[in-house]
C-alpha cells in the first residue's frame, strides 16, 4: 500500500469535510465517477452516541483500488433537522449544500414570521404539526488514516458511543460501490425529506440506510446486545418505523439506480 493517498476530497480528503449528501452524491455520479467505481462498501456499523438525544449514525468504511494499491474510505453518514432561523432571522448555509436542498431550506425558512414564536413554530415542524422542517442528510468524509483516526473522529463529533449492529460485505456477498451507496442516501432522503421527531428522524435515517444496504448486499450482520436502544429515547414512542418503508425505498433506489446506469451507457 502506498504511504500517501491521493488527493481525492470525496473519498481521501486531506481533512474531515462535511457536506451535503447530495453534493457529496453529485461528485460521486459525476467528477469522480471513475474512482467511485473502484471503491466499495466493505462494513457498515449502525451507532448510538451515549449523550442526549441518543444520536444514531452510520460508519460505512470502504476499499477503494487504484493502481494496484488498496486505500481506506471512511464516512459518517446522519440526520440532523434543518436549523432554525437565527436572531437576525437568517438561517445558516449547509456547507456545500445542493441547489434542492437550499431551495427547500429557504422556502421553509421563508415562510415563518421573526417573532420569538419561530422556535416554537420550528419545534411544532419537528414534531410533525406545523410547517415541515426540511431533514439535513450528511456526510462527514474521514481525513485518509487508520480505523483508529475513524473512532477519534466520530467521538469528537458525538461523544462516547457504542455500536449496535454491523454488516459485514465479504466476497461471498454482492459488492455495492460508492456509487450505489450515494444512491441509496439520496432515495432514503427523496421517500422522506422532512424531518419529524417520531417518524423521519436520525434513528429512521440510519436505519433505513442499513436495511437498504443489507437488502442489496446479503451482507452479513453481527447484532449486539444493545440492539435493544437502537430507535429509542426514554419515554418518545416509535409511532413509525424504519422497516414500514424498506419497500418504498428500495423501490426507490431501484427507479434511480437503472436510469443511473442507463444514463452512463
Amino acid at each position: 500500500m502506498s504511504n500517501k493517498p491521493p488527493d481525492i476530497y470525496s473519498l481521501l480528503p486531506r481533512a474531515n469535510d462535511d457536506t451535503n449528501i447530495f453534493f457529496w452524491s453529485t461528485t460521486i455520479l459525476g467528477k469522480h465517477i471513475n474512482f467511485a467505481n473502484a471503491c466499495v462498501l466493505v462494513r457498515l456499523d449502525h451507532c448510538k452516541a451515549d449523550r442526549i438525544p441518543k444520536h444514531e449514525f452510520l460508519k460505512a468504511y470502504l476499499s477503494l483500488y487504484l493502481d494496484g494499491n488498496k486505500y481506506e474510505v471512511h464516512l459518517i453518514i446522519h440526520r440532523t433537522p434543518a436549523p432554525n432561523v437565527d436572531v437576525d432571522g437568517n438561517p445558516p448555509t449547509p456547507q456545500r449544500a445542493s441547489t434542492a436542498s437550499l431551495a427547500s431550506l429557504q422556502s421553509t425558512m421563508s415562510s415563518r414570521s421573526r417573532s420569538p414564536s419561530t422556535f416554537s413554530e420550528h419545534f411544532l415542524g419537528i414534531l410533525g404539526k406545523g410547517d415541515p422542517v426540511p431533514a439535513t442528510d450528511r456526510v462527514i468524509i474521514v481525513k485518509a488514516g487508520q480505523e483508529k483516526e475513524f473512532d477519534d473522529a466520530c467521538t469528537k463529533i458525538f461523544g462516547s458511543y457504542i455500536t449496535l449492529n454491523t454488516l459485514s460485505i465479504d466476497k461471498e456477498h454482492t459488492p455495492m460501490s460508492a456509487p450505489q451507496l450515494a444512491i441509496v442516501l439520496e432515495a432514503a432522503h427523496n421517500v422522506a425529506p422532512n424531518y419529524t421527531l417520531k417518524k423521519h428522524q436520525c434513528y429512521w435515517y440510519a436505519l433505513i440506510v442499513f436495511l437498504i444496504v443489507r437488502a442489496k448486499t446479503g451482507g452479513k450482520e453481527s447484532i449486539k446486545d444493545c440492539i435493544k436502544q437502537r430507535g429509542r429515547l426514554w419515554w418518545i414512542p416509535r409511532t413509525h418505523k424504519a422497516d414500514d418503508d424498506e419497500n418504498v425505498v428500495q423501490d426507490e433506489y431501484d427507479r434511480a439506480w437503472n436510469a443511473f446506469k442507463v444514463g452512463h451507457h
